[in-house]
């Protein structure tokens, strides 16, 4: 959701409803992994300070950098690991591994 609002694309949530089964579910991944991984991968050190313009309910509007929301997002899926990883315990299956080393998270320097 949001790289799709950083992108200037509409955020798919206002369909949410529409995702009811894990196998729709499972087809949104899917959809989108290329997409964010694309924008992931094409991060740069321009990006950090581009603003988000975020409107609000109330009709405020919120603003963010992108490096801003970029590092929440990541604090985020840090949570959602730790949840798995909670729920696997609870009903007796090996915990997620929080092991985010060999993810290919970081920039690959180019050969010299």
């Amino acid at each position: 959701s949001w790289v799709r609002i950083l992108q200037g694309k509409d955020d798919f949530q206002e369909i949410f409803e529409e995702y009811q089964s894990l196998e729709k579910v499972r087809q949104l991944d899917t959809n989108f992994q290329l997409e964010v991984r694309e924008f992931v991968r094409s991060w740069n050190v321009e990006k950090e300070n581009n603003i988000l313009y975020d409107p609000q309910p109330d009709g405020s509007i919120v603003t963010d950098t992108w490096g801003e929301v970029m590092r929440h997002m990541i604090a985020h899926e840090i949570h959602h690991i730790g949840q798995l990883s909670v729920w696997a315990r609870e009903i007796g299956k090996k915990p997620v591994s929080a092991n985010l080393i060999g993810k290919e998270l970081s920039h690959t320097l180019p050969k010299t």
